[in-house]
């Protein structure tokens, strides 16, 4: 099996924590590429572009910044440190939330919820995951 491969089943077979650093590290790379290439060529001082403004003022100009400081890593220990701690925090969260949960974090609240939010959606992916209900 190839290296392509390995990554795809990868990605397939993990958790959410494990997607998010598929995702993670192929926005690395590509914004590595993209950054490399308008630096070469244009000159952009491309930092000042994805960082969060500590301004508000500033923030109104970027906005796109919201998302790009979350995702976007300056250098290869950077990303790696984020990486490793996703991980391991990613192992104990899966300890108190099951694989069909979310965390939904709102500026209201922070709760669980299920991912098939009708009874019929869940009863069918416990059902197609091996499991059967307590009354049968």
């Amino acid at each position: 099996m190839d290296l392509i491969e390995k990554l795809k089943n990868g990605y397939k077979q993990g958790n959410v924590f494990t997607k998010l650093i598929y995702i993670n590290i192929g926005i690395f790379l590509c914004g590595k590429i993209l950054f490399a290439i308008l630096n070469k060529f244009i000159g952009i001082g491309w930092t000042t572009w994805i960082e969060l403004p500590s301004k508000f003022d500033l923030f109104l100009m970027q906005p796109w910044s919201i998302i790009t400081y979350m995702f976007l890593h300056l250098d290869f220990m950077h990303i790696f440190g984020n990486m490793i701690m996703l991980f391991f925090f990613g192992k104990f969260i899966l300890e108190f939330i099951n694989e069909d949960e979310l965390v939904e974090v709102t500026p209201v609240s922070i709760r669980i919820r299920k991912k098939n939010l009708s009874e019929l959606d869940r009863v069918r992916a416990f059902r197609a995951a091996g499991g059967k209900k307590a009354d049968e």
